[in-house]
């Protein structure tokens, strides 16, 4: 019993030493990655508003850019009509101006001659020439107002060319540098969720990982039937310790220099308390399953030098608990405590029979054992 209480001390103490440890690290570091997790989902948060403010300011642009082309198409139709037009008319114009002209040069010419032909004719020469004057007047004053027409319309036409042609190369630009920012700030974003990526799933390793460490460092409510087994492995264990006190009680009768403090102290420092064929073969299990159980493994799963979460704590706990087996001499099992699996942890067997001729045997076992004799 007391071997037991001892095993499960040093196990509880180690494990509270391992939880704590694990504990406070792992809760650092969640912080530290979740910090690292906020201040990229910011990041990627404004640069995904800019890009997409930078979209729409491009789509605007684009489409300002195709009105302006549209609208210069057709006033370059407008226009071309136009000319073609003044081009045609004007030489008519221009022609039909020459022919009156030459009509009332004519008439002119005709009716000033002084002989009684002309000078009976002269009412009738008087209405027509006035009206050919009127025409020629309406004709030129048509000729003036059909050019000053042209060249207004063509001053303007050259004036609104250029301004949409100022505009066209500013909104040009402004689409180039908007795209380029734009498309730097995807790559950046993307570049960012990677990150974020990554970051996240070590995290979420973490987590996990302080999960396990509850189940395994927190206590849990007892069920009936674990509190009734744990009773009942009590009292099979004290009934143990029982009956080993009464057998070295009456060895104490035998021999004054061992006293029942030798045989309590022996009970609890035996240093191959808990030994058995079945923690033998658990660590053989683990250490078959997990090679080193106690080997730290980093974010990425890989065993690595710095803090990390172990392969199993449960097993790193068995082969420490193993290591120490090892260590246990055939001696300091020799008094009856120890129920330590011997073709496995010692020697014990090929030397008992030696051991037995020497009567000092049982006194130099218990000081190699740190009894103190």
């Amino acid at each position: 019993m007391l071997e037991k209480l001892e095993s499960d001390a040093d196990a509880d103490a180690s494990q509270k030493a391992y939880c704590d440890k694990e504990m406070a690290e792992s809760n650092d570091k969640k912080e530290d990655l979740t910090n690292e997790n906020g201040k990229l989902t910011t990041k990627i948060d404004q640069m995904s508003a800019r890009s997409a403010k930078l979209k729409e300011q491009i789509a605007a642009l684009q489409k300002a850019l195709a009105e302006l082309a549209k609208e210069q198409a057709e006033m370059d139709k407008l226009r071309s009509g136009e000319k073609a037009i003044y081009e045609h008319d004007r030489p008519e114009m221009e022609q039909g101006l020459d022919g009156i002209k030459t009509a009332l040069s004519v008439l002119r010419d005709y009716y000033a001659k002084g002989d009684a032909a002309h000078s009976s004719a002269d009412g009738a020469a008087s209405g027509i020439v006035g009206l050919l004057e009127v025409v020629e007047s309406d004709f030129s004053k048509g000729l003036a107002e059909m050019i000053a027409t042209e060249e207004s319309a063509a001053a303007i036409y050259d004036r609104e060319s250029k301004d949409n042609a100022v505009e066209k190369v500013t909104k040009d630009k402004d689409v180039t540098y908007k795209t380029k920012e734009s498309v730097g700030l995807d790559k950046a974003v993307a570049q960012a969720s990677s990150d974020r990526t990554g970051i996240q799933s070590e995290l979420d390793a973490v987590v996990e990982y302080l999960k396990k460490l509850d189940d395994i460092c927190i206590a849990k409510p007892d069920t009936y039937a674990e509190r009734k087994r744990r009773r009942e492995a009590e009292l099979a264990g004290l009934k143990e310790a029982l009956t080993i006190l009464e057998g070295e009680a009456a060895l104490i009768q035998q021999s004054s220099k061992r006293t029942l403090r030798d045989v309590v102290k022996k009970a609890v420092q035996d240093p191959c308390a808990g030994c058995t064929n079945d923690g033998a073969q658990s660590f053989q299990k683990c250490a078959l399953q997990y090679g080193d159980p106690c080997a730290e493994l980093n974010g990425a799963g890989l065993v690595g030098g710095g803090p990390g979460k172990k392969k199993d704590v449960s097993c790193c706990m068995k082969k420490e608990k193993h290591n120490r087996c090892m260590e246990c001499k055939s001696m300091d099992c020799a008094h009856g405590t120890c129920t330590v699996n011997k073709k496995y942890y010692s020697e014990y067997s090929d030397q008992e029979a030696n051991n037995k001729k020497d009567k000092n045997w049982d006194k130099k076992a218990m000081k190699a054992a740190g009894w103190g004799l």
